[in-house]
This record gives C-alpha cells, structure tokens and sequence, in this order.
C-alpha cells in the first residue's frame, strides 16, 4: 500500500469515528484497531489541521506554537459575554460563557487541555 493511500484510509478512519460519536476505544474495538495506532494517526492529522509557527533555539528541536492574536478592551467591550466561544485543537468547543460563570469555564478548559 502506497503512503498516500494509507494517508487516505487512515483519514478516512478517522473521519468515520468523528461523525460517530463513540468514544475512540468504543470505535476501535468495534474496528479491530488497536487504539494506539488510531491515536498516532488522528493526531497527525489534528497537528497537520493547525496553524503552526516553528522556531528553533541554538540547535533545539523544534517546537510549535498556536498563533494567539490579541484583541484591545475595547473591541471585547461590544461583545456580549454570552456570545464568546473557545475551540481547543482537538476539535471540542466551550460556548456560552457569561459574567456568572467565568471562573467555571475558565477551570473546565484547564482540564480539557
């Protein structure tokens, strides 16, 4: 098997568990995978779908970094709380957040990193 061929089955493989909603043992089992080589797979893809910057140090490996833009109070400022959202890299999305829950929302994304 060619690697763009693999590429694609592993993608496809991939997609199929997303769109169904078990969890990734559950669907591996179901598939005869074994769970560590989906892991790996999904997570080159997961990488491969982020917009990375790259920098090396004297000689160090390289490390990545998700760019953050910053935004002035101002601009926050005719935002409605309620209408905020955060997407982790691996997909998960937080909505809602408002002035009575801050905190909360603010401890779940901690543990989902």
């Amino acid at each position: 098997m060619s690697t763009h061929s693999l590429r694609e089955k592993w993608q496809q493989r991939v997609q199929s568990w997303r769109d169904s909603g078990l969890s990734q043992s559950t669907w591996c089992k179901q598939h005869n995978l074994r769970p560590s080589q989906f892991w790996y797979w999904r997570k080159k893809f997961d990488e491969a779908s982020l917009p990375v910057t790259t920098t090396t140090h004297k000689g160090d490996k390289p490390s990545a970094f998700v760019q953050v833009i910053p935004v002035s109070q101002a601009e926050v400022a005719g935002t409605a709380l309620s209408s905020l959202s955060v997407t982790l890299p691996s997909g998960l999305t937080v909505t809602g957040f408002d002035q009575t829950n801050l905190k909360l929302a603010q401890q779940l994304i901690g543990l989902l990193q």
